[in-house]
């Protein structure tokens, strides 16, 4: 097991923020990548946070990633609209696309937006979030490169798309949902990997189709999708709802992350928004909402089990991280600080 080492989020913040200015970007989307890759760390989602940079700042550097992409909208018609991300890192066309769908749905009622040519945006509960601190209910796609199995194939078919969604409690945190249709996030395997553990057999298969507990093996295989079928559908739904839907690449044509580090990966993003007070009134919204939440957590329970309301499990992760330090192994600090190396930038404790 690897040595662990605690960072405090404003150390680890200012040295992100800062090694993407380096590479080109402007103060206001480096600021907004930075804090999105913190903030997801902070939540405990570690296979989708600061780890993250690592492949980032390559793919900047070699120019996979534009640092100032022609983001643009390409069609409108009603609440709908297309955009171009033109190379830009996921995060932030996913954030112009979430702006736009927000805007949208404030004037319509509902705002659909897909984005194509994009990239890797990390966790698709970010963009949810953003919503419902907007007072709307979000549902996010996003499409991936081909690395899940579907029931009997040998080797990976699709991408195991990520989707999350959240609704506004207006007082307090919303409910928040985010997943994807494999059983584990492939970056589970990357933090598994990093830190020298064995992965549960059921998580993926080796290059052969054969179930693996080695994260390796099962990175150079293929994830196995969630609920079997029900998982294969459900990413086989969210392809046409964004590669097909937005006329960008789809299956086998998006570009993977890591074996193609030196091309874009043209990955396509829906966000899908609804404005609740747009049939409701506000004070009818947030008691149905209180309600849920409420007849959630009073629900009987079995000995000592605790019914988790959607969103809680990351809100007291980040208050302990906060409180605490953001904990990572020693071998993923002294990577970032190589990352920050050749700007003179680096970390210390």
């Amino acid at each position: 097991m690897a040595a662990t080492v605690l960072v405090p989020q404003k150390t680890l913040t200012v040295f992100t923020t800062n090694v993407l200015k380096k590479y080109g970007m402007p103060d206001e989307d480096a600021t907004y990548a930075a804090d999105c890759l913190v903030r997801t760390t902070l939540w405990g989602i570690d296979s989708h946070g600061i780890i993250r940079l690592l492949i980032y700042s390559e793919r900047l550097g070699n120019g996979a990633l534009k640092p100032v992409p022609n983001i643009r909208i390409l069609k409108e018609f009603g609440s709908m609209a297309l955009m171009d991300g033109d190379a830009c890192l996921g995060y932030i066309g996913a954030r112009d696309a979430m702006k736009k769908a927000i805007s949208l749905a404030k004037q319509h009622g509902m705002g659909s937006v897909l984005m194509r040519n994009s990239n890797h945006f990390g966790a698709a509960g970010i963009y949810a979030r953003e919503a419902a601190r907007e007072g709307m209910i979000a549902l996010v796609m996003s499409n991936t490169p081909v690395n899940m199995a579907a029931p009997g194939s040998k080797g990976p078919v699709l991408g195991n798309h990520p989707i999350a969604f959240a609704a506004p409690m207006f007082e307090g945190e919303p409910m928040v949902f985010d997943t994807c249709m494999s059983e584990v996030a492939g970056g589970k395997l990357l933090v598994a990997k990093e830190k020298g553990e064995k992965i549960p057999f059921g998580w993926a298969v080796d290059k052969d189709g054969n179930p693996t507990d080695d994260p390796a093996a099962g990175l150079a295989g293929a994830f196995l999708p969630l609920a079997g079928h029900k998982g294969y559908c459900f990413a086989l739904m969210e392809e046409v709802m964004t590669g097909l839907l937005s006329g960008g690449a789809f299956m086998k044509d998006i570009g993977h992350l890591f074996k193609q580090p030196t091309e874009t990966c043209h990955i396509s993003h829906h966000m899908l928004v609804i404005n609740p007070l747009a049939l409701l009134e506000k004070e009818e919204w947030i008691s149905n909402m209180r309600e849920l939440r409420d007849r959630v957590h009073g629900t009987p329970v079995r000995n000592d089990a605790k019914l988790i309301f959607p969103g809680e499990i990351e809100e007291g992760v980040a208050a302990k991280r906060v409180k605490e330090g953001i904990p990572m192994t020693e071998t993923l600090f002294a990577s970032l600080n190589e990352v920050g190396k050749p700007f003179g930038l680096s970390m210390s404790l």
